[in-house]
């Protein structure tokens, strides 16, 4: 028990690092170790350690621009380097960038506040911290970070009545531009029998992760849209965006047309009566 108390008294502090602990610890014959195991057993203790943070979703492809932390006043024989990776899918795979630096290559760090430029349009993103010392003395301690990225913005329509009992199928948008650099103008389509009870917004290929791009009107109307049960409301949104914050976007008209469904006429003769 004596042994015990004496690795209690040298756990130096339990530093919140982004919604998670991080043990950093002096054990004996150590200088300072983080901890991912259990310090006062002296398990999973090294003098150095890395923080991965959880997978961050920004709702759709974006353009990342800089990651700035906090270190608590930083000795020089501390330090704290970061990393950054991203992609389009939810779960790391192998379509991920690998864990890249200032240059855009995995053999660099970022530089605090520096830009992301290189990591392009993604959903998704993931920092790594990696905390180490060389004094057994101090302990490096990281308390804030900050993901920047360009925000875009969704402008929804009003949801209009077809007012028909039938669905009508509708026929692609169509719509006046006016987009300068790398702004970006994208449309979604959902419908309702009743103004309540939605479709999911959705592109050309009946999914979320798709915009109507083309102001021309090419691209075809999922047929979850075509043949809904009674879809009499409609609503378009419209997503603005600038790809590298120098481009602008915008829409001067939009014209969205339905098929008018005939009516059915039977055929019927006439019959001769008498009184």
């Amino acid at each position: 028990m004596k042994q015990r108390q004496t690795k209690l008294n040298k756990l130096l502090k339990l530093t919140l690092l982004s919604g998670a602990f991080a043990f950093f610890a002096f054990l004996p014959g150590k200088a300072f170790a983080a901890c991912t195991g259990d310090p006062i057993n002296d398990s999973g203790c090294a003098n150095s350690g890395n923080f991965i943070s959880s997978v961050k979703n920004t709702g759709w492809p974006t353009s990342f621009t800089t990651l700035n932390w906090t270190p608590v006043t930083p000795p020089a024989s501390t330090g704290i380097t970061m990393r950054v990776r991203a992609g389009n899918t939810a779960t790391p795979d192998g379509t991920w960038t690998d864990w890249l630096g200032s240059d855009g290559t995995n053999a660099t760090n970022l530089s605090n506040g520096g830009s992301l430029a290189f990591l392009g349009q993604k959903q998704y993103i993931q920092y790594k911290a990696y905390l180490y010392s060389t004094d057994v003395n101090v302990a490096p301690t990281l308390t804030n970070v900050t993901l920047s990225y360009r925000s875009a913005g969704f402008l929804n329509s009003s949801p209009y009545n077809i007012n028909a009992d039938d669905a009508h199928p509708l026929t692609p948008l169509t719509w006046v531009q006016n987009i300068t650099g790398n702004g970006y103008v994208g449309f979604q389509l959902r419908t309702s029998p009743d103004n309540s009870n939605w479709t999911a917004w959705m592109g050309p290929d009946g999914t979320v992760n798709t915009f109507f791009e083309d102001p021309g009107g090419s691209g075809a109307v999922p047929n979850v849209l075509q043949t809904g049960n009674n879809d009499r409301w409609v609503q378009y949104r419209i997503l603005l965006k600038s790809n590298d914050g120098v481009g602008t976007a915008s829409v001067s008209s939009i014209s969205l047309s339905y098929a008018a469904m005939v009516p059915t006429i039977t055929s019927s003769s006439p019959t001769a009566s008498t009184g």
